[in-house]
């Protein structure tokens, strides 16, 4: 999804990614289940001027040449602290290192963000819960470093606001919808009727899905904005890391009046 925003660079919203968490020799397949006394975690690559990188695990490699963007599949890990490093692939000093803690029968994501002067560890708890009835929970994950805050609306196929001032490095609440197909619209906050993009996204009843955002607005390593939903579900294959392609909108008053004309 590419967005023009403010009449400048390209601007846009919403993806995502992961990176992995491993403990142990061996590097672990990823988790066809959520085992009791086991956790599961994904890793997300959203560092736009990062090139490639490799991800690992106390000393060892577990995943190698992870593009921006990219998404693997949830892992199983025992519950406890595991200490991560992201490195420039084929490089072994790390862009960023963090421990993260996890605990028996969860779930995360765990995000390198921001750019290579500006790295950030994001680590995010998902919902494993069954929606209600036919129904299905949606969140967003802003991380497009330097996008503004915003929200996003279901335009079709009736009007409403799931999300309010969505903010860089944040994720929101999970927000109940019915299954079906639907149109989402990205709105800057406080600007309800200037419809940056649109985006076709159809959700499965019974499940729980997150849009991450990934993008550059300014500079040289400039990133295209994209929309990228995956289901948190760690049965579910990796999100891949190009993303839909998303039509640049413009105005509501623009569109009103070209529809008169």
């Amino acid at each position: 999804m590419v967005w023009k925003w403010g009449g400048g660079v390209a601007a846009a919203f919403l993806a995502l990614c992961s990176l992995v968490v491993a403990a142990g020799a061996a590097a672990p397949k990823p988790a066809a289940q959520n085992p009791s006394g086991r956790s599961s975690i994904r890793f997300v690559h959203a560092i736009p001027d990062g090139g490639p990188v490799d991800i690992y695990v106390g000393t060892k490699k577990l995943l190698t040449g992870i593009p921006y963007r990219k998404i693997s599949g949830y892992y199983p890990f025992p519950a406890g602290t595991h200490q991560i490093k992201v490195t420039a692939s084929g490089n072994t000093e790390p862009l960023v290192g963090f421990p993260v803690t996890l605990k028996a029968g969860m779930a995360y994501t765990a995000a390198a963000t921001g750019t290579r002067k500006t790295l950030k560890p994001v680590l995010l708890t998902d919902d494993l819960r069954a929606p209600n009835k036919g129904g299905a929970n949606v969140r967003i994950v802003h991380l497009a470093p330097d996008a503004p805050p915003v929200d996003v609306w279901a335009a079709k196929p009736t009007e409403q606001r799931l999300f309010k001032s969505a903010t860089y490095q944040k994720g929101t609440s999970y927000a109940p919808v019915r299954a079906g197909r639907y149109t989402l619209e990205v709105r800057p906050t406080g600007s309800p009727y200037a419809v940056k993009a649109d985006v076709p996204v159809t959700i499965a009843a019974g499940t729980n899905v997150t849009a991450f955002a990934f993008g550059l607005l300014k500079g040289e390593d400039a990133q295209a904005f994209t929309l990228v939903t995956a289901p948190d579900d760690p049965n579910a294959k990796a999100a891949a890391s190009t993303p839909p392609a998303t039509r640049a909108k413009r105005t509501r008053a623009k569109r009103a009046a070209a529809k008169a004309g």
